[in-house]
């Protein structure tokens, strides 16, 4: 049995060779500046990149349903989840990387029939308190030893990057086991003083829960 494909757009037009990578598209729009925060691609605009919150246009010319929809596709790959719930609800999330060159959180959904796709730029550095500018009372999480810590607010507020120095920073001090539960993957933390493992829900785990429980140790019972 064939696996879900991308909802395609209703229309008795044949498709339109689709001639472009999209790794080679995504590097090329990554060269135009190096305070790119987000990519999108949306039919009937070219390939648009926001930088320091303005929208410019990547491109000679504007994308069809069938460039988005190819997009992606390479985008979400092999990733059953995601397209089910592309085709169920009408939007999923995924990571992406782009080898030797940047990670992304990706947004796909669909608008008037067809796909378009937003990219959220995650930086290649996990960044520091001090680049976040962050209050130095924040760094008094890492010497908690039980309890939840909620990092909360709107999108774009900097939860991920918070998060991730709280992380980075807690990996360079003390000497445990890290377990992140994320959907989808974002920062990529190496071993330092600390263990890190990172699970990514749906390719690692079902569910939040199951990830989490008992500490990813072995169970005795």
């Amino acid at each position: 049995m064939s696996s879900p494909s991308i909802p395609a757009q209703s229309t008795a037009a044949a498709r339109a060779p689709v001639p472009f990578s999209t790794p080679a598209l995504l590097a090329a729009m990554l060269h135009k500046s190096a305070k790119i925060s987000d990519l999108f691609f949306s039919p009937g605009k070219p390939p648009m990149v926001e930088i320091n919150g303005r929208l410019t246009p990547i491109g000679p010319r504007a994308l069809t349903p069938d460039d988005t929809r190819h997009i992606a596709s390479e985008l979400i790959g092999d990733n059953k989840n995601a397209l089910d719930n592309l085709r169920e609800q009408g939007s999923c999330d995924v990571s992406y990387s782009l080898p030797g060159a940047s990670r992304f959180r990706v947004n796909v959904f669909m608008q008037r029939g067809s796909c378009a796709i937003v990219m959220r730029v995650i930086p290649s550095k996990v960044p520091g308190f001090e680049e976040l500018n962050l209050p130095a009372e924040l760094q008094q999480i890492v010497g908690l030893r039980n309890g939840i810590v909620l990092v909360t607010g709107p999108a774009g507020s900097g939860k991920s990057s918070t998060l991730a120095a709280i992380i980075d920073l807690i990996n360079k001090t003390l000497a445990v086991h890290i377990l992140t539960i994320e959907d989808p993957i974002e920062f990529l933390y190496a071993h330092r003083n600390c263990i890190v493992h990172q699970r990514e829900l749906h390719s690692d785990t079902t569910t939040f829960a199951l990830a989490g429980r008992r500490d990813a140790r072995p169970r005795d019972d």
